[in-house]
């Protein structure tokens, strides 16, 4: 359904987002052999999760672009709405923001937004802090990167505009 590769400061990110854990599952064993064969192989196992909120702009698959990624340790999934209703008090986020994708993990909530620049998220960024201090939420620092592979299929079943 979506699959988004960027550079991190650990190393290189990749996020895709399946129909099915079971789908998923059934890919791994054709892919794990390619990335090894290619040199790639994973550092980390695959940390899954359930999409609980995916918002697509019409241009999402648009390059350049950045991925900002936030991890929020012990944050529930009503805290994240909580969050997110507080980002768009003051109305809906910029054209910029092409994908935002929130997923719960064993660990909390993992958020990851697409946006145009950089500076497009930074000029962005204050609304987000002031949500995080009005949430309580302690200041949790993105992490940003060049975007390399991006991919939204469109009509997936999770397409919803970006200003939702």
């Amino acid at each position: 359904m979506a699959h988004i590769a960027t550079a991190t400061p650990d190393g290189f990110l990749v996020c895709d987002i399946w129909e099915s854990q079971e789908d998923f599952e059934n890919f791994l064993p054709q892919l794990l052999p390619r990335a090894e064969a290619a040199g790639l192989a994973p550092q980390t196992a695959p940390k899954l999760g359930r999409v609980e909120k995916l918002i697509v702009s019409d241009d999402a698959n648009t390059l350049p672009a950045v991925a900002v990624l936030y991890s929020f340790a012990g944050m529930t999934v009503a805290q994240n709405y909580d969050l997110l209703a507080s980002v768009n008090a003051d109305g809906p986020p910029p054209i910029t923001r092409r994908a935002h994708i929130a997923s719960e993990t064993a660990d909390g909530i993992f958020v990851l937004g697409v946006w145009e620049s950089e500076p497009a998220f930074h000029d962005f960024e204050p609304l987000i802090q002031r949500a995080f201090a009005a949430c309580g939420v302690a200041g949790a620092a993105p992490v940003i990167g060049q975007i390399h592979r991006l991919a939204f299929i469109p009509g997936a079943g999770l397409h919803q505009p970006a200003h939702a």
